[in-house]
């Protein structure tokens, strides 16, 4: 299985890279990611981060912090996004409070 961004200029990523590199991501003890830090986790340009960053941040599906021409990424919630929406980790996505 293959993750195949629909963006121009993607690249591919294979899940078992994925996993290299969300493990790579995790030790890395700083606060906040850069679009350099996780483009590969993505499978996209770093460049295609920036972009939609400051054109549509909500469309990226984890929150970004922009400060002039820089774009932060928090990483508590960028892996919590990983974990739950791009890996597929059903031990971290949270189940839907029951109707009553």
């Amino acid at each position: 299985m293959v993750f195949e961004p629909a963006r121009k200029g993607a690249i591919r990523v294979t899940i078992p890279e994925a996993h290299a590199e969300f493990a790579r991501l995790k030790t890395l003890d700083k606060p906040f990611f850069a679009p350099r830090d996780v483009f590969r986790l993505l499978g996209v340009a770093s460049y295609s981060i920036n972009l939609t960053a400051y054109e549509d941040p909500k469309s990226l599906g984890y929150p970004v912090m922009l400060s002039g021409r820089r774009v932060r990424i928090p990483r508590a919630a960028f892996l919590e996004y990983v974990r739950r929406d791009v890996l597929g980790d059903p031990e971290h996505v949270q189940e839907p409070p029951e109707a009553s």
